[in-house]
């Protein structure tokens, strides 16, 4: 799971640093696609997620969480993060502290039982890949569809991300700073946040495409797509499938 340094300390600092989107980009597309949400392909229509029990694995401050509500599904959102928790009890009363990898060993009421399964930018910080996707996977009742963003090879292993981690955890000692460096290799300054994944989470692994479509096939699932087949420089694979 998810690796968070003084998450309050982190609040309390971006709070001076509130950017304004809208007066920065206006009403333009490369507003709407901060993080490359336009680049996904074939789009979920707006009534896919009606009414469907749907499970948020690693929900964090509940950005997922809030999107399938509004979308109309009954979400349960998970975190090992107490501070995650908080923030996503704001919009939602189903929240629980869950190590993922208790799934299959101790959590049988959560065994193929969701129409729906959310797990975006975990499995890859964990200390094992292939076993946290087998645990995320076993929440799937037939015909549920799991979604997973997963760090693909040529840019999280990079020389130079593998020295911006190395800087950020061997010369930054204060809040401030390492913020502050986050700023500045940020393209722009509304994606500072996703910098925290990459330099800030203690497992970083990067999967080939082929073996996140055999893990898919080995946990019963079909009709697996890359939703982001045509990008060219792809950061991450986004998958779903379709459980049989």
């Amino acid at each position: 799971m998810k690796h968070y340094i003084e998450t309050k300390k982190y609040g309390q600092f971006l709070g001076r640093y509130i950017f304004n989107l809208k007066q920065y980009f206006g009403d333009s597309e490369q507003r709407r696609n901060i993080g490359g949400r336009l680049l996904l392909e074939p789009k979920f229509p707006f009534d896919h997620f009606q009414g469907k029990r749907s499970l948020d694995i690693g929900c964090g401050a509940g950005r997922w969480t809030k999107t399938l509500m509004l979308l109309g599904a009954k979400v349960k959102s998970v975190d090992v993060s107490e501070h995650a928790l908080i923030s996503t009890k704001r919009i939602n009363n189903d929240v629980e502290y869950l190590n993922l990898f208790d799934i299959i060993k101790s959590r049988p009421d959560l065994h193929e039982s969701f129409d729906f399964t959310m797990c975006w930018g975990v499995v890859q910080h964990t200390h094992d890949p292939k076993l946290a996707f087998e645990n995320v996977a076993k929440t799937l009742a037939s015909h549920g569809e799991l979604y997973t963003m997963i760090y693909a090879p040529g840019q999280h292993d990079s020389e130079t991300i593998m020295n911006q981690r190395k800087h950020f955890h061997k010369n930054l000692t204060t809040i401030e700073d390492k913020l502050q460096y986050a700023y500045d290799i940020s393209d722009c300054p509304e994606n500072c946040i996703n910098q925290f994944d990459m330099l800030n989470t203690f497992y970083n692994w990067v999967v080939p495409e082929e073996v996140i479509y055999k893990w898919y096939r080995q946990n019963g699932f079909e009709n697996i797509i890359t939703l982001n087949a045509h990008q060219k420089e792809k950061s991450a694979f986004h998958l779903v499938g379709k459980k049989l």
